[in-house]
């Protein structure tokens, strides 16, 4: 039988944990041909499930009203993508009129993405699931068949053509490659992701009855190490099973921490309020140090690939924080002028 769960006003164990997981990316992402960090990115497969989870799961209520808000999301991530387009434009024609890139790159980028837009994909795909969700509630499909049937086939084909066939040495399928298969399908793992969120909050009086704190704490951390374990033999798959308990076993051993217990106010004020900003913005940085300030240095050693990444974290805080209070400025500017104006 489960341990009694706290209900809480605000998980900011949560926010905390997203606000940590964008800080380590992008402090990573600065080393990670210098330093030791390769097993990182395999064991850190969880992340992106785990951010979709949390979509799908805030998408639900009891009442109807967050499904029903869905328009409203729809456009609150069309202009998150336009801020970020008009971000990366502005920062590319600055690095294009200095020779850093190239006009092809600078056009690709804007059109789709390149190597400083390639996180891009997550909002994109977040905006098609909301889209697909509004559909499908629009037009009265049976949403959970649908949701389930798909997200099943699409687990089922990202382990076996990631993990099992390479376990069993068969590496092609009707003549593809399964790494190949498998890096393909990347994209659409917040299908399967998002769905399993959703229906954690519909059912989470259930798992909470039947599913203790200690059984999801050593679910997380078999989640955890049997990542590291399975790079060692089938490295580079886009999912491992491990991930999948590490993302659902973390995410909701989160709502278990009672109030006022592992409070950490930074990370948790980078996870509630910096989010969009961080994961917006790190890919702008680990680019511009390496491109701009350490443009001249050759191979990097391993104190300067520390220090570049330090450097990485700081830069991208600040650059959220300039977002956050300047965006602050504005609502309250616009405010103003609306009720001067009644």
């Amino acid at each position: 039988m489960a341990e009694s769960c706290t209900e809480k006003k605000s998980n900011h164990v949560l926010y905390s944990v997203e606000g940590l997981i964008l800080l380590i990316i992008t402090f990573a992402k600065f080393g990670i041909d210098v330093l030791p960090l390769t097993w990182l990115f395999d064991v850190g497969r969880f992340a992106m499930p785990f951010f979709f989870i949390i979509s799908g799961y805030y998408l639900y209520s009891k009442d109807g009203h967050s499904e029903n808000d869905l328009p409203r999301k729809i456009i609150h991530i069309v202009w998150l993508i336009v801020i970020i387009k008009i971000f990366y434009l502005v920062l590319d024609i600055i690095y294009y009129s200095f020779g850093i890139i190239d006009l092809r790159y600078l056009l690709t980028s804007f059109i789709y993405c390149e190597s400083n837009t390639l996180h891009m994909w997550f909002v994109y795909v977040l905006l098609a699931l909301y889209i697909w969700w509004w559909f499908m509630r629009r037009y009265g499909l049976n949403e959970k068949k649908i949701s389930i049937t798909i997200s099943s086939i699409l687990l089922t084909v990202y382990l076996l053509t990631g993990v099992v066939l390479r376990i069993l040495c068969i590496d092609e399928v009707f003549g593809l490659p399964t790494m190949y298969i498998n890096s393909c399908l990347y994209n659409t793992i917040g299908v399967p992701f998002f769905t399993i969120g959703y229906y954690l909050h519909m059912y989470k009086e259930d798992f909470d009855k039947k599913v203790g704190t200690r059984s999801l704490a050593l679910m997380t951390v078999i989640g955890f190490v049997s990542p590291c374990i399975a790079t060692l033999y089938i490295p580079g798959s886009i999912i491992y099973f491990g991930s999948i308990l590490a993302a659902v076993g973390l995410f909701m051993l989160t709502f278990r921490v009672p109030e006022n217990r592992l409070r950490c106010r930074f990370t948790e004020f980078a996870g509630k309020v910096l989010k969009p900003y961080l994961y917006m913005a790190f890919p702008a940085v680990v680019f511009f140090l390496h491109n701009v300030i350490f443009r001249n240095i050759g191979d990097y050693s391993f104190g300067l690939a520390i220090a570049g990444g330090i450097l990485a974290v700081v830069l991208n805080i600040t650059i959220a924080l300039m977002f956050h209070y300047g965006g602050k400025k504005v609502r309250s500017k616009i405010n103003s002028e609306r009720k001067s104006t009644c």
